[in-house]
């Protein structure tokens, strides 16, 4: 008994070196084939990693790394990671709502926008590019991640000012930052209004990875018109389902169907 789990075990690890080296680029069935693994034997083994947040689905029939792996073995950037899953949700939110919506993490102090989805007119804002940075106490994106920092993290942040105003809107009173930061950890919404331009709203809700920490923050940004000024937290409940939809990934708590005719 004891021999048919080291088999299992032996497979399995097998399998996810493989899945780690190709990184998702390849169909699943092929990575398999490749160690020479039953099609039946190959989807269970890896809908059991999948479940342990060591696999994900990137596509159809496309495996790549999970969180757990990413950080196992690390060698993966894990904001490529969220980045590719994020890249297909981001597509649909902004097709749905007509707004730019982005994908941001924090580094080094700052706000990196890995993914950027481009709205539709009217309602596209045209301010960011993929792979800038921002400041994090002035966006969106950054006050959810501030908010998601541990309390020593968050004093060393706030007392490192000074802060600059890139608007007159912009709040750069460390005490008045730290208010509005601990509110957004009890609301788990934050808004940049034209804190960042004059002419932009941007709306952000966390990204929470497997023990529900904020790996991520997702926003949408919309042009802002006083004839007609915009009410970002209309984008609320399409911005939040996009979140959990890629949290849920993160975790990795979908299980695989098996192939037809196993």
């Amino acid at each position: 008994m004891a021999r048919m789990h080291t088999t299992s075990l032996e497979k399995s690890l097998a399998l996810l070196r493989e899945i780690v080296a190709d990184g998702g680029n390849t169909p699943f069935n092929e990575v398999a084939s490749r160690i020479d693994l039953p099609a039946s034997t190959a989807y269970r083994l890896v809908s059991q990693l999948v479940e342990a947040g060591f696999a994900s689905r990137y596509g159809p029939n496309i495996i790549g790394p999970g969180l757990a792996a990413t950080l196992l073995y690390g060698r993966n950037d894990i904001a490529a990671l969220m980045a590719r899953l994020a890249r297909p949700l981001l597509k649909k939110l902004s097709s749905e709502t007509g707004l730019t919506s982005h994908l941001g993490v924090f580094e080094n102090g700052m706000v990196t926008y890995k993914v950027r989805m481009p709205g539709r007119p009217p309602r596209a804002a045209d301010f960011t590019r993929e792979g800038m940075q921002l400041e994090a106490y002035c966006s969106a994106v950054g006050k959810v991640l501030l908010a998601g920092l541990n309390d020593q993290a968050l004093n060393e942040y706030l007392s490192e000012g000074a802060f600059v105003p890139l608007t007159s809107q912009t709040i750069v009173d460390p005490v008045a930052l730290r208010t509005e930061i601990l509110s957004i950890r009890k609301s788990n919404v934050a808004i940049d209004d034209r804190e960042v331009a004059e002419d932009m709203i941007c709306l952000a809700v966390p990204v929470t990875g497997p023990d529900g920490e904020t790996v991520a923050a997702l926003s949408v940004s919309m042009p802002y018109s006083a004839k007609a000024p915009p009410t970002p937290m209309a984008f609320h409940k399409p911005l939040q389902r996009c979140a959990l939809a890629l949290s849920n990934l993160l975790r990795s708590n979908k299980r695989l169907p098996e192939p037809d005719g196993v």
